[in-house]
């Protein structure tokens, strides 16, 4: 069975529970937003967890994938991103797959 095309700069790796994640060998804003988005949290909420300013998190969701974070930055996203269990890891797949069309994603409480 051949597995989806990952995205350029997306491979794949056996995870915590042995499921295939993404790795991501260049964040960009766009990547950065749809693992906020993964984790279903608000600019805010996910600026917290990952203990960094709510205006970098925005600066990434409104620039996408025309910024790259610091490289300490994308330390934190790689970590944030192994550590997250396994829907979570899905749904950033499935957001990172997807066509982008240079907009945020958008996120919901409902």
């Amino acid at each position: 069975m051949n597995a989806a095309p990952r995205p350029a700069g997306h491979h794949s790796r056996s995870g915590r529970d042995g499921d295939d994640i993404v790795v991501v060998r260049q964040w960009t804003g766009r990547e950065a937003d749809a693992l906020r988005c993964a984790v279903r949290m608000s600019v805010r909420g996910f600026a917290d967890y990952l203990g960094i300013s709510a205006r970098a998190v925005s600066r990434w969701a409104q620039l996408g994938a025309e910024t790259v974070p610091r490289p300490d930055m994308q330390a934190i996203l790689d970590t944030a991103l192994v550590n997250a269990d396994l829907a979570t890891r899905r749904r950033f797949a499935a957001l990172t797959e997807r066509p982008y069309h240079g907009r945020p994603y958008r996120f919901s409480n409902r």
